[in-house]
């Protein structure tokens, strides 16, 4: 009766958790936020749900399998489980160092079809904000270029808008608009302080999860890196978190 119930338990979880999870993946998409990490979550919701409400048969076939095929089958979850955990320590374990510096580098995260900061973006925006106040004189890369959903704005030309738009003066300010990717932002960045004769000791805005391949990338590109990191709101959280683990995951691979 107890193992009756206990598999009852777990299938109205899957069943309730999946269709938790359905509607807010399906909601992050219709915000705009439909990402690589969005359609991963989307993709195992509608797994959950499939298989709560097919619980009774895939436990009868899961029994039916010799005691080897069960065991090869328990590898799966490992798939999922080990990037996912070894990911998160890095992302997030990973010491953060900061100190004021004379350059600053804040990272595109979209542009909305207005042409204005999507809210990603406009918190990090807002935080380098907070920081330029205390600090007027430093000099400013907006690092984002074009992509076909950014309804023709470039990423650097909204950011650089938004920082005039609340004081900051545009001679204080470098447009990075050729990049379409971190790798691209970090480097494309990199020339523009060398050609600039700017201070390589660089502060590097952007959300907490996506610093440890911000910096990564900096110390790569010749520049000493520190970071300023901003809170990501946490409905869109799992979204980008997913999003940057695929990205952490091909950044060890490829080695960018």
């Amino acid at each position: 009766m107890m193992r009756m119930n206990g598999k009852k338990v777990l299938k109205t979880v899957l069943v309730i958790s999946g269709s938790v999870f359905f509607v807010w993946f399906l909601c992050l998409a219709g915000m705009n936020y439909g990402n690589i990490g969005s359609k991963t979550g989307f993709v195992m919701a509608v797994l959950a749900i499939f298989c709560g409400f097919r619980f009774e048969r895939i436990s009868e076939y899961l029994s039916s399998l010799d005691k080897k095929k069960q065991r090869a089958l328990m590898i799966l979850p490992a798939i999922f489980i080990l990037p996912t955990v070894l990911t998160t320590s890095v992302m997030y374990l990973t010491p953060l160092k900061y100190k004021p510096c004379r350059t600053m580098i804040i990272l595109g995260c979209g542009v909305n079809d207005d042409g204005s900061p999507t809210i990603v973006e406009k918190r990090r925006l807002d935080r380098a904000l907070e920081y330029l106040r205390e600090y007027p004189d430093t000099a400013i890369v907006a690092a984002g270029g074009l992509r076909d959903d950014f309804g023709g704005y470039q990423e650097a030309d909204s950011m650089a808008d938004y920082l005039t738009a609340h004081g900051i003066n545009e001679k204080m300010i470098y447009k990075e608009e050729k990049s379409s990717s971190t790798y691209e932002n970090i480097n494309y960045s990199a020339e523009i302080i060398n050609e600039n004769g700017l201070s390589k000791e660089v502060l590097i805005v952007t959300d907490r999860f996506h610093q440890y391949r911000s910096v990564k990338f900096a110390e790569n590109a010749g520049l000493e890196p520190y970071s300023l990191p901003v809170k990501t709101d946490w409905y869109i959280w799992p979204a980008y978190y997913i999003r940057e683990m695929y990205a952490v995951l091909g950044s060890w691979i490829f080695r960018k």
